[in-house]
């Protein structure tokens, strides 16, 4: 049957120190696998290898302007599978995502709570059937958000975000396109 092994690094503290009065860091490193045998629309026995790992720091600081918090993480995803009818023929499959948010909650009075944030995103994933290029994508992004405590059973909250979404394509494109 499927078999699952989750792997730790040892020695790697995860969670959250006090560095100070009010600064704190963040730190967490995971890693998973997993084997499966698979079988494709066209009946072809696969024998597939899933990896996942993510590395993710992060820091906030109580200050006299606010919450301040920036914390940045890397996901990799990793496939490989293997068939039988190709022996020693891989299809490899690998992409990365890289984020990095920075955000301030902050309280002007009792009732208003502000919150302000700035986002990067970027992801790749390599070309298919023709390899050798990068389909990839960056999103930078920024939002606002008030909530209003008009009383202690009623409060309103209001938000904005704004994305900016940048496609790319590297490498080779599939025969017919310019």
């Amino acid at each position: 049957g499927p078999r699952l092994v989750t792997e730790s690094f040892p020695g790697v503290p995860d969670g959250r120190f006090r560095l100070g009065a009010n600064l704190y860091a963040g730190f967490d490193v995971s890693h998973t696998e997993v084997r499966l045998p698979e079988v494709s629309p066209l009946y072809f026995m696969f024998f597939v290898r899933y990896r996942t790992s993510s590395v993710k720091a992060s820091l906030s600081a109580d200050t006299r302007w606010g919450l301040l918090r920036a914390t940045t993480y890397a996901n990799w995803f990793k496939v490989n599978a293997e068939t039988p009818i190709l022996p020693g023929f891989y299809f490899p499959y690998e992409t990365v995502a890289y984020v990095t948010q920075l955000e301030d909650i902050f309280k002007a009075g009792s009732a208003h709570t502000f919150r302000i944030s700035a986002e990067y995103r970027h992801d790749a994933v390599p070309t298919g059937p023709v390899t050798g290029g990068n389909v990839s994508y960056a999103l930078v992004s920024g939002g606002a958000m008030r909530q209003w405590g008009v009383n202690p059973a009623l409060s309103v909250t209001n938000a904005i975000r704004r994305d900016h979404l940048l496609l790319r394509r590297t490498g080779l494109g599939p025969p017919g396109n310019r």
